[in-house]
C-alpha cells in the first residue's frame, strides 16, 4: 500500500485484560520514528495546536528523550521497571478491592 495516504491507524483489542495501552504507544511512536523521523511532516507533527503534540501523547519529557534519541521500545520500557516494581509493592497495602 506503498504511497497511498493514511488518515489514522486502527487498533483492534481482543484482549482487553493484557491490553497494555502506554506500551502500545511507545512501540507505535518508536516505529513511526522509524519509519518516518527524517520527513518534515513527521517532524513538524510536534507543533499541532501550538502545543507538543508528543508531549500530549507521551506525558512526559523523558520518554520523548528516548524516542527521539533512537532507543528502542523495549529499553524505554524498561527503564522503568524497577519504580514500578517498588511503586505496585508499596500501593498495595492502600487496595482495599484486588
Amino acid at each position: 500500500m506503498g504511497g497511498i495516504e493514511c488518515d489514522g491507524i486502527r487498533l483492534r483489542l481482543t484482549d482487553k485484560d493484557t491490553y497494555q495501552p502506554f506500551n502500545t504507544g511507545i512501540h507505535l511512536f518508536t516505529s513511526l520514528r522509524d519509519l518516518f523521523g527524517n520527513q518534515e511532516e513527521f517532524r513538524t507533527f510536534a507543533t499541532q495546536t501550538g502545543v507538543l503534540g508528543f508531549d500530549i501523547a507521551i506525558g512526559n519529557e523523558y520518554v520523548l528523550n528516548a524516542i527521539n534519541s533512537g532507543y528502542s521500545p523495549e529499553e524505554i520500557i524498561d527503564s522503568w521497571q524497577k519504580e514500578l516494581k517498588e511503586f505496585n509493592e508499596r500501593r498495595e497495602q492502600y487496595l482495599i478491592y484486588s
